[in-house]
């Protein structure tokens, strides 16, 4: 998967009005809808964070319990002796156009997370966000559709235009960051790695990512 310079992924049909919640939110007798950050399986993709440092299975579990969410969960990993972790991506933009320092001023800024870290993603993280990946215990690789996770989360979409990465190059003597952008192709939304590097002064969209170790 990483090392391709775009990914085409294409956009669900649903809905995210918080009011109104879509079908497999109502829990069924012992479903298990809020857990703690270190009891997340590979399969709790799409779950979301809440400010409280709980996961619940959607929004409206979250707002059951008088929770805001702040993040949606992208990938877990769970390796064979069982370290997990994870990558969420905050469900709306901090800011939609900074230069890149004022972005992670942005990021450090952001209420705290107990046990993770709101960071700027790096490339690697932005591929695994977009492809939605998780690997389960097996080491087998499962794709999801990323944008599927939009449904019941309040996720907010992403715009046409380029997002920061922590990732810094030197060109010619001078530092730069590395961009990624989405695209619209008809109705297919084109996540594009190759967009090369762009000077810290440039003003970008900033978009979060909470890290965590379990």
């Amino acid at each position: 998967m990483m090392g391709f310079a775009t990914a085409c992924v294409t956009m669900t049909s649903c809905t995210t009005n918080d009011d109104n919640p879509v079908d497999g939110d109502v829990p069924g007798v012992g479903q298990v809808t809020v857990k703690e950050l270190n009891e997340l399986k590979s399969s709790d993709v799409g779950w979301v964070i809440g400010a409280d440092g709980k996961a619940y299975s959607s929004v409206w579990q979250a707002m059951g319990n008088h929770v805001e969410t702040v993040a949606a969960i992208t990938y877990i990993a769970v390796t064979p002796d069982e370290v997990r972790h994870f990558l969420a991506i905050a469900q709306r933009e901090e800011k939609y156009t900074e230069t890149w320092q004022e972005g992670k001023a942005a990021i450090a800024a952001m209420a705290p997370i107990a046990g993770c870290e709101w960071r700027m993603p790096s490339m690697k993280d932005w591929e695994m966000i977009v492809f939605g990946n998780y690997v389960e215990r097996s080491g087998r690789v499962v794709c999801n559709d990323f944008w599927s996770l939009q449904i019941g989360t309040g996720f907010e979409d992403f715009h046409e235009n380029y997002y920061w990465s922590s990732d810094e190059v030197e060109d010619h003597g001078e530092k730069k960051f590395r961009v990624m952008t989405f695209r619209f192709e008809g109705e297919d939304m084109i996540a594009d790695f190759g967009m090369g590097s762009h000077y810290p002064n440039q003003k970008h969209i900033v978009r979060a990512v909470l890290a965590h170790n379990m």
